[in-house]
């Protein structure tokens, strides 16, 4: 079992809660998530940090019983307190590390550890195991030299694409209106194959420009129009352009949808509008939706799939 410690800004919660049940079918109702399926800590940017359980136990004294009856062991370990209750003064914290650390066999090693042991208590049940922290490395695309206002953001750009995948990293994508590349980067940043378009050249420029910043194949964006692409994909996802620098009416958006259904027998859509009737009239249904919000916008998420 693994216990994922999450964090999200409250106008979040609708995101993170369609992203989690995307990876673990199961939606948190707090900043913490128990579940026996694992993946990478860095994947997610609502995942703060992750314990492999190891031991749980009624109390403290029980847990340290159970450390010595089974002669736990690490090597240049340090013991770490996860206070994800938020109700333990740092003195309390520091001294339970201390107890737990005694009966581990092996050397402790406070500075630059090989391994970091988690401890913590969550609804009055002790918790041991191995914890590890995400490093955000998507963080970095934050420094893209081309950015737009009205671009999704980096943290938002990778929930979606884990709405999109789920758990299988092994899925073939498509952004048919990739902008400068924001959902692209972090796709390929997770292994994910896919490929991005727009019909725009000079923002195709851009976006092979924020690729190549961080060392992806910038060949996997190029200029196409969704209206002229012909090779099918497992999930779409599609951002419908608007703003300044890309106004388009409710029937191109339409038609945008439209040519998308032809691509993929899934599709993420994000738009300022709700399209459910045109959806299920291309033969989709809507398996899940959320609001993301960013300044004065609400992006309405939208998850569907093929009818079989």
């Amino acid at each position: 079992m693994f216990l994922y410690i999450i964090n999200y800004q409250y106008y979040e919660f609708d995101l993170c809660k369609l992203e989690m049940k995307c990876l673990f079918s199961q939606v948190p109702y707090s900043k913490y998530l128990i579940t026996d399926k694992e993946i990478d800590v860095d994947r997610s940017p609502f995942v703060k940090s992750l314990i492999d359980i190891k031991l749980t136990a009624s109390s403290l004294n029980s847990l340290v019983y159970k450390i010595r009856a089974l002669n736990i062991a690490y090597n240049n370990f340090k013991v770490k307190y996860i206070d994800i209750e938020k109700d333990m003064e740092f003195e309390e914290r520091h001294k339970i590390e201390g107890i737990i650390g005694y009966d581990i066999i092996g050397n402790a090693k406070l500075h630059d550890p090989d391994i970091t042991l988690g401890i913590t208590k969550l609804n009055n049940e002790w918790i041991f195991g191995e914890y590890k922290k995400s490093n955000i490395i998507w963080k970095k695309h934050d420094e893209r030299p081309y950015y737009y206002c009205n671009s999704l953001s980096t943290r938002v750009s990778r929930a979606i694409v884990n709405i999109a995948a789920g758990r299988d990293l092994n899925v073939k994508m498509v952004d048919p209106c990739c902008g400068i590349g924001t959902v692209v980067m972090e796709a390929l940043s997770m292994g994910i194959d896919i490929k991005g378009f727009d019909i725009n050249p000079l923002i195709i420029d851009n976006a092979k420009a924020n690729l190549s910043f961080f060392g992806y194949d910038d060949s996997l964006v190029s200029v196409g129009d969704i209206h002229n692409l012909n090779d099918y994909y497992d999930v779409v996802i599609l951002d419908l352009p608007y703003g300044v620098l890309s106004i388009s009416s409710i029937n191109e958006q339409k038609d945008l949808i439209k040519c998308a259904s032809k691509l993929a027998p899934k599709m993420v859509i994000v738009s300022i509008k709700v399209f459910d009737d045109l959806i299920k009239s291309l033969g989709y249904k809507i398996v899940d939706s959320c609001e993301a919000a960013k300044w004065k916008f609400k992006r309405h998420i939208t998850v569907c799939e093929l009818n079989k």
